[in-house]
């Protein structure tokens, strides 16, 4: 299938701004569900942050192979000193520490 939109990316944003740009017109076009698929170099904050507020678009965005994913961070105790804790246990795909947060019947 040929891409649905092309645009250059001007000097004032970079690629991820302009493909989040592109998700909310897609969004916004008619109401069937829609596929979005990103390669590793879209797999960060800004351009992920799109697909929370639209409705009929999902997102499959490739993962690098040496990224490493983390669980929620326990809270600190009280009275205990330092910075909050950033990360959590390292999450494995075939033993998460937490319920999933949407799931599919077929």
């Amino acid at each position: 299938m040929a891409p649905w939109d092309v645009r250059r990316v001007k000097t004032a944003s970079n690629d991820n701004q302009m493909a989040a740009a592109q998700v909310q017109a897609l969004d916004s076009q008619n109401s069937p569900p829609k596929v979005v698929v990103a390669d590793s170099l879209y797999a960060n904050q800004v351009f992920l942050a799109v697909f929370l507020v639209v409705q009929n678009i999902i997102a499959l965005v490739r993962l690098r192979q040496n990224l490493t994913l983390y669980e929620r961070p326990v809270p600190k105790p009280v009275g205990s000193r330092g910075a909050p804790r950033k990360h959590g246990p390292t999450f494995k795909m075939a033993r998460p520490g937490r319920p999933p947060d949407q799931t599919t019947l077929f």
